[in-house]
């Protein structure tokens, strides 16, 4: 499309984890082709101080922040790298 589309990235280690308990960042892609790295460093702490246990991530997440109705992004070649 020609529009830029704000998408949040979401980590989860522990079930049900509250806003300030989980990784999550908002990324803005921009029309075309983007590549969104995430680096480990930003990973590491959540908002609430506590460190992320990468190890024991339960789910990762990414959505629209204020979807509209048709709107579209293709993903291609999504990969989680932890070490």
């Amino acid at each position: 499309g020609g529009e830029s589309v704000p998408l949040w990235f979401r980590a989860d280690d522990r079930v049900n984890a509250a806003y300030a308990d989980r990784f999550q960042d908002l990324r803005t892609l921009l029309p075309g082709t983007n590549t969104v790295c995430i680096g480990r460093e930003d990973l590491q702490t959540t908002p609430s101080g506590r460190p992320l246990e990468l190890g024991r991530v339960l789910s990762w997440g990414i959505f629209f922040d204020r979807p509209r109705p048709g709107q579209t992004v293709y993903l291609d070649n999504v990969r989680a790298l932890v070490k």
